[in-house]
């Protein structure tokens, strides 16, 4: 699906979890969401473009657009490349709804194909997003800090990662908390079953 259907899309779920169209429901309001305009679409489309620019996830921009919101009223057409909206974006959390629906996503794909995600294989659109937010506003260390929590440290396969000026010392430390290679297992070098072994390993030589 084009980038900007997908967007339209989320723009388009959001719309109906704000405060705003759930009074209007409530009030017997009948809602079906926005309609697909070319307009609309030419609207996710500069938006997309605008985000690629300056290294941001569109998804995860659009988002943080309802959420700054507060989720009482959507953003209007021509407020999604805000410049104001760029200082509030790297404290701004990431929602509930937007982790909902990428993990929704996730699982649906890794139904399809038939496998299971692992934390500490796969990479992650949600963890991904937070990371590259972190680079752009020139937080590396911050986000190597959150590695247990929030941002599961240095992915060999990360893009992201890729760019940040921090990737070694986080690719250490992440070596370090681990017990076992987990960077090969990102890598694909080794298998979930071997990880599990050298796990067992650790475990039995430090008794």
């Amino acid at each position: 699906m084009p980038l900007a259907q997908v967007l339209l899309r989320d723009f388009n779920d959001y719309f109906l979890q704000t405060a705003y169209i759930r009074r209007l429901k409530a009030g017997g309001s009948y809602i079906t969401g926005v309609r697909i305009t070319p307009e609309r679409l030419q609207a996710m489309e500069r938006m997309a473009a605008w985000c690629q620019e300056r290294k941001l996830d569109p998804r995860h921009w659009l988002q943080s657009l309802f959420e700054s919101r507060r989720w009482i009223f959507p953003p209007q057409w021509n407020q999604l490349t805000s410049t104001k909206h760029l200082a509030k974006y790297p404290n701004l959390p990431v929602s509930k709804p937007y982790q909902s629906k990428i993990e929704a996503e996730r699982v649906a794909g890794q139904v399809r194909r038939g496998v299971a995600f692992d934390v500490n294989r796969d990479l992650s659109p949600v963890t991904e997003a937070i990371k590259a937010r972190y680079l752009y506003y020139q937080e590396s260390s911050r986000c190597q800090s959150q590695m247990r929590d929030e941002t599961m440290g240095y992915h060999p396969l990360s893009t992201v990662c890729a760019r940040c000026p921090r990737a070694r010392e986080c690719e250490r430390e992440l070596r370090a908390v681990a017990n076992f290679d987990i960077v090969a297992l990102r890598q694909g070098t080794i298998t979930l079953e071997q990880a599990v072994v050298q796990e067992r390993q650790h475990f039995y030589e430090r008794r």
